[in-house]
């Protein structure tokens, strides 16, 4: 009687090879796919960062429950620039590296009670170490754009939206492959501002040849010496409500109810006043001191997306 050999055959050495190449290929099809899951992740983490650095942290709250207001556009007054660096990974490079002045408590020259933080107190987005470029997991540099999300900004241009094309460095495409954004101005979103309407009680009738003025204080650039915070937005207006042409800039308004509109306000804090002067203060006026009849007491008001409502009184 005949024993077979121990060992395998051919066939079955066959079948065996096929399970373990089978299995080679399911293991490294799930490592990649960890992979590009982690690459994906880590990218959209950056990315919700770089929202947090500029426009700050909504669950951060004060001991009494109101908005803690951090991040670029509540100390700086304004989006981010584009850099003139070549490297498109170093745009936006204000945000960890400082490019305004240092934030302070300061006095604008328009009005010497009025105390109001600004300046740069960054850095708002740390980089990992060693690195000195914002880029994804992927190794590719995020894209800026302006507000539509097509137009790539010059040198000293707002950026709007930071995104990253996934894993295929194309724009578009499915799952690892999917463009993500992190979007500060966009046409159909601005989450950089909002609108601020102040109404006015009035506990003396404006009289013939009189001004109302109201203004909000806040950070500002280009202004002398060591100052961080000037006038951001100006309304002057007559008895009768007109909207004289020392308004600063156009974004403001008012009616003849005693209401002053303020659209396109940076995010943050900031302080309102209103005044009563004699004499129209004039175009250029929002960094002069005033000589007021009467004044409201200085508001503290946090802008927020959307609106926000602060009455003033004014003697």
């Amino acid at each position: 009687m005949r024993h077979r050999s121990a060992g395998f055959t051919l066939v079955e050495m066959i079948v065996v090879l096929f399970i373990l190449v089978l299995l080679a290929t399911v293991a490294v099809t799930s490592t990649e796919n960890l992979v590009d899951q982690s690459r994906f992740d880590s990218s959209r983490s950056t990315l919700r960062a770089a929202e947090v650095a500029v426009l700050g942290d909504e669950s951060l709250r004060n001991p009494d429950g109101t908005l803690l207001n951090t991040g670029f556009v509540a100390d700086v007054g304004r989006l981010p620039k584009r850099s003139a660096d070549a490297d498109s990974g170093k745009w936006l490079s204000e945000l960890w590296l400082p490019t305004f002045k240092t934030y302070i408590v300061d006095t604008p020259a328009g009005d010497s009670e009025v105390r109001v933080g600004a300046g740069w107190r960054g850095p708002y987005l740390r980089l990992p170490i060693g690195g000195d470029r914002l880029q994804d997991s992927w190794g590719a540099a995020f894209l800026s754009l302006k507000d539509d999300g097509v137009s790539t900004p010059l040198a000293g241009d707002a950026v709007g939206i930071v995104r990253t094309l996934g894993s295929d460095a194309t724009a578009g495409g499915m799952s690892y492959d999917a463009d993500l954004d992190a979007i500060f101005d966009s046409p159909t979103e601005t989450r950089w501002s909002g609108a601020l309407t102040v109404p006015l009680t009035l506990t003396t009738p404006v009289g013939a040849g009189e001004f109302l003025v109201v203004r909000v204080y806040g950070p500002k650039e280009g202004l002398p010496l060591s100052h961080t915070a000037g006038t951001m937005r100006q309304v002057v207006f007559n008895a009768a409500g007109a909207v004289m042409s020392s308004t600063l800039p156009a974004d403001g308004t008012a009616s003849t109810s005693g209401i002053a509109v303020f659209t396109d306000l940076p995010i943050g804090s900031r302080v309102v006043r209103a005044y009563r002067v004699a004499a129209d203060p004039g175009a250029g006026s929002e960094e002069t001191a005033l000589l007021p009849l009467a004044r409201s007491p200085a508001t503290p008001v946090v802008v927020v997306q959307g609106s926000v409502t602060q009455s003033l009184v004014l003697p």
